[in-house]
């Protein structure tokens, strides 16, 4: 059995904000529906982590944050499936704001909406822990047989508020090979997703990926 710990920390910067702050420190509250997770900065909406399929998300495979929006509200991810519905043409459809997936795991795809075939999720399955500013999830990756995924994952999300008004989603996900051995293949190259969407009004924003591979262990 291979487990695999990758953390990726999803830092959303906006450039400009306004200079006037608060002295206290900003208050992060995530709020638990049956479908979603509300995340709150002060008050003010900052993502949304859906991690199950809704009624109006007929083509979800696995959970993601959406919307994403800065201090002051412009949104800073896509969603190219929603933007894309019912047009001839889509293209990406899987870039889904911010996401966690692979290409090929032991030859499956975890990373596309492609249409030929059964469906594979990313499946919750239960949460271990929700905090006012995190949680701690327990997935299963679908394999080739029902009932036998091929990864299960810990994903554990934190949710951070700086003085100066940027925030941040670092997000943890240790991986364990749950029918035998566990390829990944590089297709594509990134484990982690984010769509960066385009400011509905003057702004200056980004956000910046890093991914660390921090460690691998295969028992004897």
């Amino acid at each position: 059995m291979t487990t695999t710990s990758l953390r990726v920390c999803l830092v959303g910067c906006l450039i400009g904000i306004a200079s006037s702050l608060a002295a206290a420190a900003p208050s992060i509250k995530t709020t638990e529906g049956k479908e979603s997770l509300d995340v709150t900065i002060d008050g003010k909406p900052f993502t949304t982590y859906r991690f199950v399929q809704m009624a109006d998300d007929p083509e979800f495979r696995r959970p993601y944050f959406f919307p994403v929006l800065s201090a002051d509200g412009v949104p800073i991810t896509a969603d190219r499936d929603r933007e894309s519905m019912g047009q001839a043409k889509r293209e990406h459809p899987w870039h889904r704001s911010v996401w966690i997936g692979h290409g090929d795991v032991n030859g499956i795809d975890h990373w596309s909406h492609r249409t030929e075939g059964e469906r594979k999720l990313q499946r919750h399955l239960k949460f271990t822990k929700i905090d006012s500013d995190g949680f701690v999830e327990e997935l299963a990756w679908d394999g080739n047989e029902p009932g036998k995924p091929v990864l299960t994952e810990t994903r554990t999300v934190k949710f951070i508020a700086y003085d100066d008004g940027a925030r941040a989603i670092d997000v943890t996900s240790l991986f364990t090979a749950a029918s035998g051995d566990a390829v990944f293949k590089v297709k594509p190259l990134n484990v982690s997703g984010v769509e960066a969407g385009g400011c509905q009004r003057a702004c200056r924003a980004r956000w910046r990926p890093v991914r660390k591979v921090r460690s691998r262990h295969r028992p004897a």
